[in-house]
């Protein structure tokens, strides 16, 4: 996509302004699509085309197209700043060390080292478990656990649709809860609730209940495995807890289109 497409798409009176900014990237599933400008991005493209096995995959995706399309920006704001005799310099500066020092203090905060936590018990338990279930919504193994009396077609893609949920979130939650935590302390945030942090913050504590909901269902069908599930479970209890902790007002963030009527 050009940039003067892009800037044509960005002002399509029909989208919903900053709708992808706070959404958990599954646009399969999402009622709203036809208004983000993300999903008509992917689908105008070849990578559109593409079958998306995680949030994670997607987002990156994703940020690859676009950073072509930021390039383009970028270079046409140095063009202009030169034409009008401004320094440049400034623009092309990175600041490293500061960066790095983020980064360490981000990963070093409750929040993220319990998503992160998360992300590989669950990553474990589905690479351990991935036998039980095709992705067409057929069980693998009769062995797996699940009740004898419930071996239906329905079942299956039930706890096929299940697995998916689990799968999907786990990388999410992980990224989510870093950008969140990178938000804490800014002093650019001009709104105490309309703010990225809250915006990103609401949507790991949705990406965390959704996950719950998941594993307490897959629990109900399955005899085998149910202490590696409570072990899951407990970890998302404990970060929905840090959540509630470190972002009390999260709830409370208007997330465009979604929340609002």
């Amino acid at each position: 996509m050009s940039l003067e497409d892009f800037g044509n798409e960005y002002n399509d009176p029909e989208l919903i302004p900053g709708i992808f900014n706070y959404c958990d990237r599954w646009c399969e599933r999402c009622r709203l699509s036809s208004y983000c400008l993300v999903y008509k991005m992917e689908h105008q493209s070849i990578n559109g085309q593409k079958n998306y096995d995680s949030a994670n995959e997607r987002e990156e995706d994703f940020w690859e197209q676009l950073k072509s399309t930021l390039k383009k920006t970028h270079d046409l704001v140095i063009e202009l700043a030169e034409e009008m005799d401004l320094d440049t310099d400034d623009l092309d500066k990175l600041k490293i060390d500061e960066g790095s020092k983020q980064e360490k203090a981000i990963l070093k905060h409750p929040v993220t080292k319990a998503a992160e936590q998360y992300f590989f018990l669950a990553r474990d338990w589905l690479l351990n478990n991935g036998q039980l279930l095709q992705r067409k919504g057929r069980l693998i193994k009769y062995q797996s656990g699940v009740k004898k009396k419930r071996k239906s077609a329905d079942i299956y893609l039930i706890l096929n649709d299940l697995y998916d949920i689990i799968n999907w979130y786990h990388s999410m939650i992980p990224v989510k809860a870093k950008r969140a935590v990178a938000g804490i302390g800014k002093e650019e945030w001009g709104d105490e609730i309309q703010n990225d942090m809250n915006g990103t913050a609401k949507v790991l504590n949705l990406c965390v209940e959704r996950s719950l909901f998941a594993w307490n269902s897959i629990e109900r069908h399955l005899e085998k495995g149910k202490e590696e599930i409570e072990l899951n479970k407990k970890y998302l209890n404990k970060l929905q807890e840090l959540i509630e902790h470190h972002f009390p007002n999260a709830e409370e963030f208007i997330r465009p289109g979604f929340d609002e009527q």
